[in-house]
């Protein structure tokens, strides 16, 4: 194993970096972490933990500390959910340990052991921290186990503050609240603190240069770390919203927004009062739901120009936005899109692959079938992905009453906001990229239960239930 550790060398001293991955760690996390220390051009040893197998967290590190110390300086851990904010930050770690007498880390309390009576106990916490081999050896090489009065790792605290040694801690600067729902569903705090007056949260920034994702049980952690992984690597990334309609569509949206809500800053889903199911996607996933009428004023059958007007006003950034159909899938090839050599007037889209039943999706995922065994047709700028900036010119000349054109049903809005940009609809920007459709096409246009006559077969099915109609497209 030592023979295949990465060191880093700082001033002739060596580092060692790690993270530990639990065999139950989600992948996505993983390989975002991976992209981030991959930008950095910064060697970091990945260390499978199998912790499902009843190994536990301290007695993995004790080992892994005992078998490497030889080769090594100094250690920095990161967790899979921590990564630091600048390429420098070797720099600023190295700086605080260099002396050999202090620890280095993000504060932490653990607010559920008490000492003497009380918790106020800060520590370098493990999630990210730093030391020197020689500091580690003068505190008597203490276990990382959590113990009577500490956490995973907080032991070394103690140990430094009884012997004498320099704890160098980096606070909370900025942090994401729970809702009362995250809050009831995970029996989590709102938020935590150290020395009971400096809050910290579900997602952390630490001296402004290191970000910690906590509270792994509330599905928000994922995607704000993501969010905040996705910022590192494109740090003068413009902010990118989507819109996405979804009445009566949950089947789908319970698929495509778990795969989707990583591409962007924020995102609004527009449904009607009655559907239920969608509003709950929704909270499980943390995303915005504007729930509204407008979809039926005035007798109409299925009016979403209207509804995606009422969610166009409600954006928070009023940037790059994208309009997004619930039965889509973006492509991963959507993150390395550079926002900013897009031409702000005009409206941009990308061709489809059609997916056409759940089994097939699957496979799809699986490796078992691949895209180009699925048919794959042009439609860039139509409803399903439209990405234009809220500041063109098109949008500023718009009514703020009628951004996204009304329409009786959802046959024929998408050609009229694409007729803003490029009123001969040729011109309209094409991206390099396919997106999934999930199931039959032009299904909709009058809602979910009102399909057209040659996809009779679909109506009323769930997209589980809906059968191969690819030879009737």
């Amino acid at each position: 194993m030592i023979e295949k550790l990465k060191l880093l060398n700082v001033d002739d001293e060596k580092v060692l970096i790690s993270t530990f991955i639990g065999d139950n760690r989600d992948q996505e996390v993983f390989e975002f972490h991976q992209k981030v220390f991959n930008k950095y051009n910064i060697p970091i040893n990945y260390i499978y933990a199998p912790f499902s197998q009843g190994i536990s967290y301290g007695s993995l590190i004790d080992k892994y500390v005992e078998i490497s110390k030889s080769i090594t300086d100094y250690f920095i851990f990161f967790d899979v959910d921590a990564i630091p904010l600048s390429e420098n930050f070797i720099e600023v770690i190295y700086d605080k340990i260099r002396d050999k007498d202090t620890i280095w880390g993000i504060s932490q309390q653990s607010n559920h052991i008490k000492k003497n009576g009380r918790i106020q106990h800060p520590y370098a916490g493990f999630s990210t921290c730093g030391f020197s081999k020689a500091l580690y050896a003068k505190i008597g090489e203490p276990s990382f186990r959590e113990t009577h009065r500490g956490d995973i790792g907080e032991e070394l605290t103690w140990c430094c503050e009884e012997k004498g040694y320099n704890i160098c801690l980096s606070y909370p600067t900025e942090f994401h609240e729970l809702t009362e729902e995250e809050i009831k569903g995970s029996g989590n705090s709102k938020y935590w603190t150290v020395n009971n007056e400096i809050k910290y949260g579900l997602g952390t920034t630490f001296g402004g240069m290191f970000y910690h994702s906590f509270m792994q049980n509330v599905p928000r952690s994922k995607s704000i770390f993501i969010e905040k992984c996705i910022d590192t690597l494109n740090p003068a990334r413009p902010k990118i919203e989507a819109v996405i309609v979804c009445v009566d569509c949950d089947d789908f949206l319970e698929i495509t927004l778990p795969l989707n809500k990583k591409f962007f800053d924020n995102i609004l889903v527009i449904t009607s009062p009655n559907d239920t199911n969608t509003q709950k996607v929704c909270k499980e996933n943390g995303i915005n739901c504007i729930i509204t009428n407008k979809f039926y004023e005035n007798g109409d059958v299925f009016n979403k120009g209207r509804a995606i007007t009422e969610a166009f006003n409600s954006l928070k950034y009023k940037e790059w936005v994208v309009h997004l159909d619930a039965d889509i899938i973006i492509p991963d090839k959507f993150l390395d899109l550079n926002l900013n050599k897009l031409d702000k007037n005009v409206l941009y889209g990308g061709q489809r692959t059609f997916v056409w039943t759940y089994s097939d999706l699957l496979k799809l995922q699986s490796g078992e079938k691949k895209t180009s065994d699925f048919k794959t047709i042009p439609g860039e700028g139509c409803g399903f992905f439209q990405l234009f900036n809220f500041q063109s010119r098109a949008i500023k000349q718009s009514n703020s009453n009628d951004i996204y054109p009304s329409f009786p049903n959802a046959g024929e809005s998408d050609i009229l906001f694409l007729k803003k940009f490029h009123p001969d609809v040729v011109s309209v920007g094409k991206l390099d990229m396919n997106c999934i459709h999930l199931g039959p096409h032009g299904t909709f246009h009058n809602g979910r239960f009102n399909g057209k006559e040659k996809f009779e077969e679909a109506k009323g099915k769930r997209f589980k239930d809906i059968p191969d109609l690819s030879e009737k497209f």
